[in-house]
């Protein structure tokens, strides 16, 4: 047999083990299962064509089926987290004012945080407008033609750039 897996035979599989795991987990965080059922197949998918492919001889498959999920589940978390650190109330591009800015005279106003999104080099806009549009890194590294890593790099290199500017405001 090689290595990998025929999603068309194992599909009920799958479903089933990333259902009966982490679907109350999923739907308890707000997300579609089946959302997340279709990419998780597709990090299967692509692991299928890569060294990190289902082998038999190197463990169970309900093992891998996990780890893939966990892996997808947990990235998901990070870059969720990420996205509302990032766009809290700075967030210049949001038309939504969750928070009375004049509540907090630590919060930079209106045009202290235009200010600072102008001061951002145009490749940081970029990516802060991808974040607000709701892409997520896979994603975004495609539309900017870089890998998934280059984006982490460049989201930790805006919030310094952020708040070295908010230093200097």
């Amino acid at each position: 047999m090689t290595a990998g897996i025929d999603l068309e035979s194992k599909y009920p599989d799958i479903e089933r083990i990333v259902t009966k795991r982490f679907g109350s987990q999923i739907r308890e965080i707000g997300w579609s299962l089946e959302e997340c059922l279709q990419d998780i197949y597709v990090r299967i998918l692509t692991r299928n064509n890569s060294p990190s492919a289902f082998n038999p001889a190197r463990g169970k498959f309900i093992t891998y089926v996990l780890l893939v999920s966990w892996t997808y589940i947990s990235n998901r978390k990070r870059d969720e987290k990420a996205e509302r650190a990032l766009f809290s109330p700075y967030n210049p591009l949001n038309d939504e004012d969750e928070l009375d800015m004049q509540s907090d005279p630590q919060l930079p106003s209106e045009a202290e945080v235009a200010e600072i999104f102008e001061a951002l080099e145009p490749e940081t806009q970029q990516l802060l407008r991808y974040y607000r549009d709701g892409l997520n890194r896979e994603q975004i590294a495609s539309r900017l033609g870089i890998c998934e890593d280059a984006v982490t790099r460049l989201r930790k290199a805006a919030i310094r750039q952020i708040l070295a500017l908010r230093e200097t405001a």
